[in-house]
């Protein structure tokens, strides 16, 4: 039998007591410590995180900042810096700001933010979350691993329009070299011909004008043959003043010319009396006089009028000879016209319609080519190069064709939203850029961020700031191997927590 004396007994409880107390003093301490961190809390003192200030433990979460780092009080709200630790048992810990502690938000799974509060009031949700987490990964995994079996049809698929291209490639660069040749010999072709026909136009031309001065000369013969009247010194002047005249010409009125000649000369060498009296009328002076006259009127000089007559006849006559000539004239230039056509003017054009043809060829050929070096090297999105996919946000219809063009319809009017501009292998982004310019604003654009997905689908559509868009496309591209080794971590650790 044990028998306590009084001194033994209030001993015994003050060790119980001090024990008691020791325990919920190092609870206290470790409030809000990570566990990695529990050896810096667990001494008789506390040195400050940043070695600026070293306290009592009993310091330690007693709502009062004493460090200016906040590192003294990691359990209470009394340091702004200060950073509290959720254990979260079962699911994922996490770090606050010590701010959110005892805020009245229940942050941590395990309610562990929240401990002055009763505890009904945080109910330990980590199991829960665990299992929602996990489901999430497993789905996720899902995903992967069926965009893996995916992407691996795309390659294949890709890879053949990378052979078929990288071929057509090869074939339009020998082509290309072939027309580029062809265009080299048919330009020294068209140049060597375009001299001979330009020679043959200027020998042309040297013998049109020769025709046309001859012409001209021609005709200003013709001119002063015909401009004489009765002038004995041409033959046409002759046969005119025959025609009017049918009587001796001793008997004819001198002409103008010698009318107007020298005074001293003989202006009519005949008697005065068979000189035709002057216009004005006889030497009288009478007008209008009947005989103006004074010989037997067979004698007289014919009217002027019947002159007149006979030259607005002859006008008539010759007015009608030149008009049927111009119409001959005009057939005989068209028949020439048809006519100039040389062979080497048909060999000329011939050599310039084939030489556009083949500069034609060179500029389609050289498209070919250049297109097949803007493929990416991922295969995958080899298949997807200009494929193009919709997305209906509200009233308006979103369209991506990858590598080319994307642009906002609403009913039969569209905004272009930009052009490809880029890709980037690392981030797997896509930018669409220089599109339509706002109205007082920049010209749209659009980035398109590739995430994994079984297949190949436009995501939500948005604009984060004027005219600037944003969006993703779920596709099996991205999808890779070391992604889903990552998931399958994850959902063991969450299996095994």
């Amino acid at each position: 039998m044990v028998c306590f004396t009084t001194i033994q007994f209030l001993l015994l409880a003050v060790s119980h007591c001090a024990a008691v107390l020791g325990k919920e003093a190092g609870s206290v301490r470790a409030r809000g410590v990570a566990p990695n961190d529990l050896a810096l809390y667990s001494g008789s003192s506390f040195k400050c995180r940043d070695g600026s200030l070293e306290i009592e433990s009993s310091k330690v979460n007693d709502d009062y900042c004493d460090c200016e780092d906040g590192s003294d009080e990691p359990g209470t709200s009394a340091c702004s810096v200060g950073k509290f630790y959720c254990i979260n048992k079962g699911f994922e810990s996490k770090t606050l700001p010590s701010s959110r502690v005892n805020d009245g938000i229940c942050d941590c799974c395990d309610g562990s933010d929240e401990w002055k509060a009763p505890a009904a009031r945080c109910e330990d949700t980590c199991l829960s979350e665990a299992r929602e987490k996990y489901q999430d990964q497993i789905n996720k995994l899902d995903v992967f691993r069926r965009g893996i079996e995916a992407r691996r049809k795309l390659e294949e698929e890709g890879a053949k329009v990378i052979a078929q291209k990288e071929s057509e490639k090869t074939e339009a660069r020998s082509k290309m070299s072939e027309a580029e040749q062809s265009v080299a010999e048919l330009k020294v072709k068209v140049e060597q011909l375009q001299a001979v026909v330009d020679a043959q136009s200027s020998t042309a031309s040297n013998d049109d004008s020769e025709k046309a001065k001859a012409g001209e000369e021609e005709e200003e013969g013709a001119a002063q043959g015909g401009g004489g009247g009765g002038n004995d010194n041409t033959a046409q002047g002759g046969e005119e003043e025959q025609e009017s005249f049918p009587y001796p010409k001793e008997y004819a009125a001198p002409d103008a010319a010698a009318a107007e000649g020298d005074e001293e000369g003989e202006k009519f060498p005949y008697p005065k009396e068979y000189a035709a009296p002057p216009s004005g009328g006889g030497e009288s002076g009478e007008e209008g006089g009947e005989e103006q006259f004074p010989y037997p009127k067979e004698y007289a000089a014919p009217p002027a009028d019947a002159g007149r007559e006979g030259e607005g006849s002859a006008a008539a006559s010759e007015q009608a000879a030149e008009n049927e000539q111009e119409e001959r004239n005009s057939g005989e230039d068209a028949s020439q016209e048809e006519d100039t056509t040389t062979p080497e003017m048909k060999e000329l054009a011939e050599a310039k319609q084939k030489l556009r043809d083949a500069e034609s060829e060179v500029r389609s050929l050289k498209s070919k080519v250049e297109a097949t070096d803007k493929y990416p090297s991922n295969a995958a999105l080899v298949a997807l190069y200009e494929k193009c996919f919709e997305k209906t946000v509200r009233q308006y219809t979103y369209e991506v064709c990858l590598f080319k063009d994307s642009y906002q319809k609403e009913g039969s009017s569209r905004t272009r939203l930009g052009n490809y501009d880029s890709y980037d292998e690392e981030t797997k982004k896509m930018s669409f850029k220089n599109g339509q310019v706002c109205w007082n604003g920049p010209a749209r654009s659009l980035t398109v961020a590739l995430e994994c997905g079984a297949e190949t689908v436009l995501g939500n559509v948005d604009e984060p700031s004027k005219c600037v868009y944003e969006t993703t496309l779920k596709t099996p591209v991205v999808c890779n191997h070391d992604e889903a080794k990552k998931l399958e971590e994850i959902v063991k650790a969450i299996q095994q927590g």
